[in-house]
């Protein structure tokens, strides 16, 4: 027989056996043509499947071959229409139909004939398996139970999508999104392994991607326990034949009927990557006899991706009813963008990490999916991956693709920059004949350094990973500027860009919100540089407009440094003479598009510092809102006149942020997610367009974090997680990209808190304390960078306490002992310095009165660092004054407590915020009298 006939006319049948009878013959007709062989072909095997007999719903529903199972029942489900079937049965489209609820699923029963105890344990065997498995992205099993007939069904979620390979090509995805995708298929294997389950059929028709393009994971029902005795009800680990795999996305292990492991699904993922990437199969079979599928399998080596996008090649339609002819055109098409253009992205890293995953030898593939993952990951983002030999020529290309611009600059700048110096410095020695030319150099080199600080550095900031070499490119740059200074002090121009230069470096010190060093201390200093500059040349000429640009800049920065030092009152003087500044600027030059830009900044501080709950504040929440209307109102007004500007776009997205942090203050979670939702769909848009762009991206994790907090404390956990888990995926990759980017430690630190504290409410304590232990990890490193941060310090704590509450829980009492000392030694070094607050002493002393484990506490020196808050505080403080008098009366002083207890109550109003707690422990030491 005609091998090729008789796939084409399996195909038909596949199609016709789900019609009436009488839409049959007319089908029929049409699809084989004038072909009477192949007619009779697909006639025979209707034939044959109306002799072997019929589905489940046959006995169990008293249906004929010809009649619909719409509107029969199983259980509390009526059946509305079958929407597939395959070698173990078929699976309707149903709906719970009784007095609890009406919900849409999708019912999975045997077919009458294939009901052996060895399908019918396979059966139960993916039940079991199915409810073991809690992920986003695989189908969840609903319920399940046993028909009149003894036979057993399951009831899963109901999925309205798309196989992967159709969703690509009908979206038109490109190689990136693919990827991308392809990426959330591995996150759902990679879970199952971790669950000790292989799924064992990964193919597009087992992949679903819904309209909001997520995926989900379906059938596994041949997959495989790695550990059976999870589970009561085992099958046989081998199976010969054919019939429990799909060929194409077989492993040769599975061929040949050797043990499978993790490496069988690694194998079919690299199928279905090759197929996604390339439109093609890496084998084509014709006869699918058994020693066809084992020869090439086994033995063929499949072509790079890069060049099987070369072949043309006609396969039959889904629907059998034409065939389809791959071409060179059609793949490109498919993938919006041109074939070189594609051929090109495929070759090098692709086609070597597709070829490792589709090893012959299990071993030599990737160890696990996260592996093949990760691999993808670092290819997206530039970075060398395994699947290729790591060759010092190879590294250096990738590093040379992720910073063309910067790379390219770099070697031109530096030789330039050389060449110049060597020539300033030549031309100094030269005798008084040569003093014209001299000075010529001299300008030379002053403009050189000037390009090399701002073009230059321009061209690197938005890079990952360059946090470093921004350093460097400024330092030496500064070190340049300040020679030339020195020697020509009266030159203003020169001066101008050594102000700028000291707010440059300082930005990269520190700063706010996007990627720094994390020197606090340094940054101010160097802002205190730039301001004092600026300052002396406004002094001695009003007319040089351009030093009250640097005065405005050096005022903002260094209110941002003394926020960070948690001076506000100091920080608000800086904020506001910045921002009078710049509205003289925009007074004097209305039309002037970087000058409202630079006031609407300055409008957006003042906001922050006078009442922002987001942010270290002093209170005033309407002036917060005052300043924060002239932002906003500045920005759409420059976004109306300048829509293409994507630094005014971002601004936008910021004011937006703004009123949902006002919204959020107030209690009011759906207008606060209204604000934070515009803010996201604003970032999202810039990502895209940007995707290198690293503060675009920080900023969208950020939004989308925003969101994560409205749904957790809506108690919307799930929804929260994902959230959450969004801004954790891009800071992580901002982290690992720019290791020396201490604000990415910071931010990166902060989000495994959040989610490890989700985790410990919905009852993953183990997943929650292993993020809770990255997050103390993170915040360890930032610590250590600028130990004298207030904020550095304040957050290591605040990760300890939150890890040692939650090992408390779980009755790991050695590591939270362990994490507490750590601690409790941070609050004693604050304690202990010489610029302490009263503060820093009473949290000290609150802590050994109160910390956990309890035989940490230490009640004698409470008191002692107690008794030195109170005097530091001059007895003003009624939260100091509670310390004390918990000292007091842990060390057997009760009468002392009491009399402390009640004059921190006559500080207080009677309807003070946490007057409960102060008459609680006063009740308290009462009663121990």
């Amino acid at each position: 027989m005609d091998s090729e006939k008789y796939q084409k006319a399996k195909t038909i049948f596949d199609k016709i056996i789900d019609m009436p009878n009488h839409d049959r013959d007319a089908f029929l007709a049409e699809a084989c043509a004038n072909d009477i062989e192949l007619a009779d072909l697909v006639k025979s095997l209707l034939e044959s499947d109306a002799a072997a007999g019929s589905f489940i719903e046959v006995p169990f529903l008293k249906l004929s071959a010809k009649e619909s199972s719409s509107g029969k029942h199983i259980g509390p489900y009526k059946l509305v229409r079958r929407i597939g079937h395959g070698g173990m049965g078929a699976v309707f489209l149903a709906f719970r139909d009784d007095e609890q609820f009406k919900k849409q699923v999708a019912i999975k029963l045997i077919k009458r004939g294939m009901d052996t105890d060895e399908i019918i344990k396979r059966f139960r065997n993916e039940r079991q398996i199915l409810a073991s498995l809690d992920h986003p992205a695989i189908a969840r099993l609903l319920d399940g139970g046993v028909t009149d007939d003894g036979l057993p069904y399951l009831v899963m979620e109901y999925i309205e999508g798309q196989p992967i390979d159709d969703y690509c090509d009908y979206h038109k995805l490109n190689t990136i999104e693919r990827l991308k995708l392809f990426r959330k298929v591995c996150e759902s294997v990679q879970y199952a392994h971790q669950n000790l389950i292989i799924h064992r059929d990964l193919k597009p028709g087992n992949i679903l991607i819904t309209r909001d393009r997520n995926v989900k994971l379906l059938d596994f029902g041949i997959a495989k326990l790695l550990n059976p005795s999870l589970f009561p009800v085992t099958i046989p680990h081998t199976q010969t034949g054919f019939k429990n795999m799909t060929p194409e996305y077989a492993s040769p292990e599975q061929v040949k009927g050797e043990p499978i492991t993790t490496a069988s699904d690694v194998y079919s993922l690299g199928v279905l990557l090759y197929e996604l990437l390339t439109g093609h199969r890496p084998y084509r079979l014709k006869s699918h006899t058994p020693r066809e599928i084992e020869d090439v399998i086994c033995s063929q080596e499949p072509e790079k991706p890069s060049t099987a996008i070369s072949r043309t090649e006609q396969i039959s339609s889904k629907s059998g009813e034409a065939e389809n002819q791959i071409t060179p055109q059609t793949v490109s098409q498919k993938r919006n963008v041109k074939f070189e253009t594609l051929r090109k992205r495929l070759s090098g890293d692709l086609d070597n990490i597709v070829l490792k995953a589709l090893r012959k030898e299990p071993h030599r593939r990737y160890a696990s999916v996260e592996q093949l993952s990760e691999d993808i990951r670092r290819h997206l983002v530039g970075l060398p991956v395994t699947a290729r030999k790591g060759t010092t020529s190879y590294r250096l290309a990738k590093f040379v693709e992720r910073h063309k611009i910067g790379a390219v600059t770099t070697i031109l700048v530096s030789i330039a920059l050389l060449t110049g110096l060597f020539a300033a410095s030549w031309q100094a020695q030269i005798a008084e004949r040569e003093r014209a030319r001299a000075e010529r150099r001299f300008e030379d080199v002053r403009k050189l350094t000037n390009s090399f600080l701002f073009e230059f550095h321009e061209a690197v900031e938005k890079i990952p990973g360059t946090t470093a070499a921004q350093e460097l490119i400024v330092q030496k740059a500064l070190e340049y500027l300040n020679n030339l200074s020195q020697e020509s002090e009266d030159n203003i121009p020169l001066r101008l860009e050594l102000a700028a230069a000291y707010s440059k470096i300082a930005f990269i010190q520190d700063n706010r919100y996007y990627g720094s060093l994390g020197n606090t201390s340094g940054a101010l200093n160097s802002y205190q540089k730039a301001l004092t500059i600026s300052q002396e040349i406004a002094a001695g000429d009003s007319t040089v407009t351009d030093a009250f640009h640097k005065m405005a800049r050096s005022h903002l920065g260094i209110g941002d440094m003394l926020v960070k030092l948690r001076n506000l009152p100091e920080a608000m003087v800086h904020y506001k003479k910045g921002l009078e500044i710049r509205k003289r600027l925009v007074k004097n030059d209305a039309g002037n598009v970087a000058l409202r830009k630079n006031l609407a900044v300055s409008y957006q501080r003042v906001g922050d510092t006078a009442g922002n709950p987001s942010f270290p504040n002093l209170g005033n929440r309407e002036e917060s809102l005052e300043n924060y209307q002239q932002m906003l109102s500045i920005f759409r007004q420059l976004f109306r006149e300048n829509p293409r500007d994507m630094d005014i776009y971002h601004s936008l997205g910021i004011s937006y942020e703004k009123f949902g942090n006002m919204y959020e203050a107030e209690n009011d979670y759906d207008r606060a997610k209204e604000y934070y939702g515009k803010e996201l769909v604003i970032y999202d848009s810039l990502v895209t367009r940007h995707p290198e762009n690293v503060r675009y991206q920080r900023d969208l994790g950020v939004a989308y974090a925003k969101v994560g907090k409205m749904n957790l404390w809506q108690a919307n956990y799930d929804s929260a997680l994902v959230n959450y888990k969004q801004t954790l995926q891009i800071w992580q990759q901002i982290a690992e990209s720019d290791p020396e980017n201490i604000n990415a430690k910071r931010d990166l630190g902060s989000i495994q808190g959040v989610i490890g504290n989700v985790l410990l409410k919905v009852n993953s304590t183990d997943k929650g304390i292993t993020l809770l232990r990255k997050a103390v990890a993170n915040h360890k490193i930032v610590y250590q960078s600028d130990s004298l941060s207030d904020e550095s310090s304040q957050t290591y704590i605040q990760a300890l306490e939150e890890l040692v509450r939650a090992e408390m829980n779980a009755g790991k009492l050695i590591d939270s002992r362990i994490h507490m000392r750590t601690a409790l030694k941070l609050k004693r070094v604050r304690a202990n310095r010489s610029e302490a607050s009263a503060n820093d002493l009473n949290n000290y002393a609150w802590a050994l009165l109160t910390c956990e484990p309890s035989e940490l506490r230490d009640y004698q020196t409470a008191l002692i660092y107690a008794n030195k808050a109170v005097e530091m505080s001059q007895m003003k403080d009624p939260n100091v004054l509670d310390t004390q008098a918990w000292a007091y009366f842990r060390n057997g002083e009760t009468r002392r407590a009491i009399e402390i207890e009640k004059k921190a109550l006559d500080m207080l109003p009677e309807n003070a915020f946490g007057r409960g707690s102060f008459e609680e422990a006063l009740a308290t030491f009462k009663a121990a009298l």
